[in-house]
């Protein structure tokens, strides 16, 4: 029996060293030499200062692409220093108007009525509603 602990001992020290330090440790070095600017966060740099990531907010607008919400931060929109997300769903009325508004492109959702909503267009995340 006591074989069988200590094997059992050897075993988790040894992947626990494998798969939590030995593993990330040579992915993190082999991503800071093949695209380090990538694998540093995509950070935009100004007067030397990092003010944001170009991977926050990425405006997707093709319906091909997953959408994401619609950013709810001031006094522009896709600010990182404010990120958040409003919380609506796409299909929520307020959030229709919000993003329709005023000074605001009328395309930047697609239309969603009930019969597209029931029979899921291709590549229109917004006109999905759960079957459950």
């Amino acid at each position: 029996m006591l074989t069988h602990v200590r094997a059992a001992i050897v075993s988790l020290v040894l992947f626990t060293v494998v798969t939590g330090v030995v593993y990330p440790t040579l992915v993190t070095v082999i991503a800071q030499l093949v695209f380090p600017h990538q694998a540093n966060g995509s950070l935009i740099v100004k007067d030397g200062k990092p003010v944001g990531s170009t991977l926050i907010g990425q405006p997707f607008d093709d319906p091909k692409y997953f959408w994401g919400r619609p950013s709810a931060t001031s006094p522009f929109g896709y600010n990182a220093g404010a990120s958040g997300a409003s919380n609506l769903s796409p299909t929520n009325a307020d959030l229709i108007k919000t993003v329709q508004g005023p000074g605001r492109a009328s395309s930047t959702m697609p239309s969603c009525s009930a019969s597209s909503r029931s029979t899921r267009r291709a590549g229109c995340s917004a006109c999905w509603v759960s079957p459950a």
